[in-house]
């Protein structure tokens, strides 16, 4: 084996399966019972890195990753039940899911010097905050489908 070959083998970060993390976990979420049960299940640190890495591996340019990775986690109808700080009395808030770190830490990942913190929280919070108008257009499409059908 080549040194070159061991040296691009060292440097690429493990992939999860993203077809199998799919599966297991029922992504995307579809209710907040759904939340409950992923949290159960990575509650473990091996399980955790599990998922950061396959949050990472669903990728991204920095413009869209965040869209890319919540859309792939939840559905719009779930996210459409949270606001990221949890200020509206109706919402739950997303900032204190574990989910909401390991979805920071697997997109920090993919652009560590283009997306900070803050900068994927403001993303994650506007794709929350548009979650019930995306939601609404997803219904109208697949009713839209179903007369077709008919």
């Amino acid at each position: 084996m080549s040194l070159l070959t061991v040296l691009l083998q060292n440097m690429t970060p493990p992939q999860a399966n993203l077809a199998d993390t799919i599966n297991e976990h029922n992504f995307p979420l579809q209710t907040t019972a759904d939340v409950s049960k992923f949290h159960r299940t990575i509650k473990d640190q091996s399980n955790i890195e599990k998922i950061v890495i396959f949050v990472s591996g669903i990728g991204g340019t920095a413009n869209n990753i965040v869209g890319r990775v919540m859309k792939t986690l939840m559905t719009y109808r779930l996210g459409s039940q949270y606001c990221f700080a949890g200020a509206n009395e109706d919402k739950h808030a997303f900032k204190m899911l574990p989910m909401c770190q390991v979805i920071i830490d697997g997109i920090k990942q993919v652009h560590p010097s283009l997306l900070d913190k803050h900068t994927i929280e403001g993303k994650i919070s506007t794709w929350l905050r548009h979650c019930s108008r995306n939601a609404a257009k997803e219904t109208a499409r697949e009713n839209d489908d179903e007369r077709d059908e008919e």
